[in-house]
């Protein structure tokens, strides 16, 4: 019987604070688009849901995409690295 190790990987506090110092930057429409997509991993479906959700996030979203940081597959989009995900949304006040 095979048994397996869960290896959990620990990101230095230097690349976490540089994501970050990244999203502070952004506008605020920009961070309240990003919040949406936290809390979905799975990715959110493109069309037609997504715009019904706030018309004014399509600039936010296009700013996203444009910065890399969420990226579109398969129609949906995801964020480009689960660890950018993870970091902001560890960062985020609960509602």
């Amino acid at each position: 019987m095979r048994s397996w190790q869960v290896i959990v990987l620990e990101y230095p506090d230097s690349v976490k604070d540089s994501i970050l110092c990244f999203y502070n930057r952004l506008e605020d429409e920009t961070k309240k688009c990003i919040a949406i997509f936290i809390s979905n991993s799975r990715g959110t479906r493109t069309q037609p849901r997504l715009y019904k959700i706030d018309p004014s996030f399509h600039q936010a979203i296009e700013s996203c995409l444009d910065n890399k940081i969420l990226v579109i597959k398969n129609n949906k989009i995801f964020f480009k690295h689960e660890l950018y995900r993870r970091t902001i949304e560890a960062s985020l006040s609960p509602v």
